[in-house]
């Protein structure tokens, strides 16, 4: 049987769900929802996910997203009456070094320049929040009020029945895409497994099965560069000294704030008189995505558990001390190659993805998708989350695999503004290769290429200009020399060269070039040939963006 839609959204997790909550709210009809298994309790990490929601990160646009996510929960109608939807309980960062301290002080900081509200705690204080943990285990901490802990499931429920209340769209379970027809370059039609629609003819398609995404993608030639990399989530027994928590009361599940150690790469949250302790610290479990199976557990692996990640679980939090194991697992989220979402439409026509995504972000993830979808533009600056923004070299199974393993290992590491990538390097090298290397560069990865930062050949610049370079110290010291302060000035007085091997040249032609570089540039750029014009592009509501 076939059909007729304006939308197919392929996954039911949260960005699947609130993707079409937003489009119905911006007036779409005719929207079908479909997903391989159950709707919301579905196979996907939004069920098996303990429901964090961090708001602040280092990066604005995760804030954005993450803040976003946080108000869109907390204000819809909770989907059941036995347990709550949301636990705005707040979001405690505690560091166990000095280091990560300081790191909590510089992110404090951004918050005030994100508008995500934070607060800076000595141990006392973060006792005062949390009494069950360990005071003497820790510097200090930073308090996000505006974190908590979600249902996601439930999340993704909420979200169905307020879209399909507007009557413009369908939630289909136990539907499995198995094929998307393109006919010149755009998609026309979903074929699915489910005998009462075979064939969904559609305008558009949007891809949010996340960890399964690449695989479906692939079908079309759109690399999605993500893994997905099990992590694993304890959850004990009663524990005595939280008896006191009555399970048959909805209000007392979540009562103190969740929790995160970055040091270990661990976090924790109540579940009653129960705790649960996730962790990352142990080795990278990757399953390629035509290596998953129905759903995103895998089985629970205690010996990368039952060591050091147990043993700084029970440090930071005593009660832990005698508390036994009452399940665990290795639940699966994505790993994109840089950390950040990948969204947008892909070079065939009317195909999108918002993949890539963890619950935490998820509601910005599907607004700004929406957005992009209904006029053409997001709120919020989408260069760091754009699907188009991988070189092909990226999108190799064999880089994917290197960087996002990785990414994994570092996930929670501090990491500075100036610091390149540890892996994989020398991917790309400059034509100027070996004469950068006679000058003993000291280099950083720009897209994929080694570029030089300074030169260990010019500190002899420093015999002229070393009074006129002031030193650095900790934090701003880093990734940083003296030479790059001697080599600036001797640019400014004298002449030098640079290497632009790394900089991208995008070629406009025809007999409209002129005019169409005009409209998407905030400068004149019909000028004399030789001129070099350093501009800005405009989105279409002219924001600009620098290049």
């Amino acid at each position: 049987m076939s059909e007729k839609v304006r939308l197919v959204i392929i996954g039911s997790g949260i960005v699947g769900c609130a993707a079409a909550y937003h489009l119905t709210q911006f007036g779409w009809r005719d929207i079908v929802l479909i997903d391989k298994g159950e709707l919301f309790e579905n196979d996907g990490s939004t069920s098996h996910a303990p429901g964090g929601v961090v708001p602040l990160s280092h990066s604005k646009l995760l804030t954005q997203m993450g803040s976003y996510t946080s108000r869109l929960i907390s204000g819809l109608k909770p989907f059941r009456t036995d347990r709550n939807t949301f636990n705005r309980v707040g979001q405690l960062e505690v560091a166990i070094s000095e280091i990560r301290w300081q790191d909590l002080i510089r992110l404090h900081g951004e918050s005030q320049a994100f508008g995500c509200e934070s607060h800076l705690l000595n141990p006392a204080e973060t006792k005062a929040k949390l009494p069950i943990i360990n005071e003497e285990a820790f510097v200090g901490s930073l308090f996000i009020p505006s974190g908590g802990i979600c249902k996601g499931a439930d999340v993704s429920a909420a979200l169905a029945r307020d879209a399909e209340a507007t009557g413009g769209a369908r939630f289909i379970g136990h539907t499995a895409m198995t094929d998307i027809e393109v006919t010149n370059g755009r998609v026309t039609a979903v074929l699915t497994n489910n005998p009462a629609m075979r064939r969904i003819e559609c305008e558009q398609v949007l891809l949010c099965a996340n960890i399964w995404a690449p695989a479906l993608s692939e079908k079309l030639g759109v690399a999605l560069p993500l893994m997905a990399f099990e992590h694993q989530y304890v959850k004990t027994k009663p524990l005595a000294q939280l008896a006191q928590f009555d399970r048959s009361d909805k209000d007392q599940e979540v009562i103190y704030p969740t929790t995160r150690e970055l040091d270990s790469a661990m976090y924790y949250r109540q579940h009653w008189d129960g705790y649960g302790i996730g962790s990352y610290w142990h080795r990278p479990h990757m399953v390629r995505p035509r290596e998953l199976q129905k759903t995103a557990i895998n089985p629970f692996t205690p010996d990368d558990f039952f060591g050091k990640p147990w043993e700084q679980a029970q440090k930071l939090l005593p009660v832990l001390r005698d508390a036994e194991m009452e399940s665990g697992i290795n639940g699966m989220f994505a790993f994109s190659i840089d950390g950040m979402p990948i969204i947008g439409e892909s070079r065939v026509k009317g195909f999108w993805a918002a993949v890539a995504s963890w619950i935490t972000h998820a509601g910005g993830v599907a607004k700004s998708v929406a957005e992009w979808m209904d006029t053409g533009e997001p709120e919020w600056d989408m260069r760091q989350a754009h699907i188009h923004r991988f070189h092909d070299f990226q999108t190799t199974d064999a880089y994917t695999s290197v960087i996002t393993k990785k990414n994994y290992r570092e996930v929670y590491d501090i990491v500075h503004p100036r610091q390149s990538i540890s892996e994989p390097r020398n991917v790309r090298l400059s034509p100027f290769y070996p004469r950068l290397q006679d000058l003993k560069a000291e280099y950083t990865a720009f897209a994929g290429v080694e570029l030089p930062n300074w030169f260990e050949e010019n500190s002899r610049l420093l015999e002229k200009y070393d009074d006129q370079v002031p030193p650095r110290t900790g934090w701003a010291a880093q990734h940083w020399s003296r030479i790059q302060g001697a080599e600036h000035l001797a640019t400014r007085e004298n002449v030098a060269l640079f290497d632009l091997t790394g900089l991208s040249i995008i070629e406009i032609k025809g007999s409209g070039a002129a005019a169409f570089v005009n409209y998407l540039c905030s400068n004149q750029m019909d000028v004399a040939v030789g001129r070099v014009v350093y501009t800005t592009w405009l989105t279409p509501k002219a924001a600009s963006n620098a290049i």
